[in-house]
């Protein structure tokens, strides 16, 4: 079962809060700009639980990916309230109010692995822009819960990636459904690679209107150096690639595998195998915290 060996793999990895270097804190090193980003970062972290219900309902068949899941929702958790607990030490944490509209379940959306592969999207993402932020910062605790949360986003990836793949293999009519998720978060050169909560979480209650977002803290980020986000970008497209053992380094290059799969799809509907992924292609319809 792939979820014990991620367990075993990741207690290896794991930190506390504890651990952090708390007394090292120095709150003259903080930026305005920083506090904001710590409060986006919250933001899309409490997505998570959204995210577990609906690994949980749509992979409730799975006990292996449920169990993923629980560890990875976890892990999610601790990262929101590390960042809670820096921000409190500034007497600036977020409202829970707005935290609280994080709450419902994604939409439901056409495959399983499309649910699974948008997550690998939102985990290079977070654990790219992580990364760099730890580069940046100067006060030592906030470098230290950015590097640590950017290692455990990157090894949720990777077991996204592995769970994707073995879905593949059971379900491969649900390939089209990857590679539209992947053309619509990665495939326009002329845009950052999107975050998928901010697609479907970014705007808020109305009456939640003006509370920050992980929309902010992108942004902000973005705004820094636009050539990192062009590496995540080569990050994304060469983990599909590996995923789905075709070439997969240009919008053109998707599209080309994506009309091959929509093929394939028809020829399977038509010679009346079972199939799961019967919907036409659309936006894709899921995601969960970094």
């Amino acid at each position: 079962m792939e979820s014990f060996e991620i367990f075993n793999r990741y207690q290896r990895t794991n930190w506390d809060l504890k651990d952090l270097p708390w007394a090292s804190f120095d709150r003259d090193k903080v930026t305005d700009e920083e506090i904001q980003f710590a409060r986006a970062a919250v933001m899309g972290e409490a997505t998570f639980v959204g995210g577990l219900h609906t690994f949980l309902n749509e992979g409730m068949g799975d006990y292996d990916l449920s169990c993923f899941a629980s560890i990875w929702a976890y892990q999610e958790l601790q990262h929101q309230f590390a960042f809670r607990s820096w921000l409190k030490r500034l007497d600036a944490d977020v409202d829970q109010k707005p935290v609280d509209a994080m709450r419902p379940p994604f939409p439901v959306g056409h495959s399983l692995a499309q649910t699974l592969c948008t997550n690998i999207i939102s985990e290079l993402v977070i654990c790219h822009v992580y990364y760099q932020m730890s580069q940046r910062v100067t006060d030592p605790v906030l470098r230290a819960i950015f590097l640590n949360a950017s290692g455990d986003e990157g090894r949720h990836a990777r077991a996204f990636a592995h769970y994707t793949g073995d879905q593949l293999a059971k379900r491969p009519e649900e390939l089209a459904t990857v590679l539209e998720t992947l053309y619509f978060y990665a495939g326009d050169r002329r845009r950052s690679v999107r975050h998928p909560s901010s697609v479907f979480k970014g705007e808020l209650p109305p009456e939640l209107a003006g509370h920050i977002t992980i929309d902010a803290g992108l942004e902000y980020f973005a705004g820094l150096d636009e050539n990192k986000m062009d590496s995540l970008r080569k990050r994304v497209f060469q983990t599909f690639s590996s995923l789905t053992g075709r070439t997969l380094d240009s919008p053109r290059a998707i599209r080309a595998a994506l009309a091959e799969a929509l093929r394939a799809r028809d020829r399977l509907m038509a010679s009346g195998a079972p199939h799961d992924s019967e919907a036409p292609p659309k936006e894709a319809a899921h995601d969960t915290p970094g």
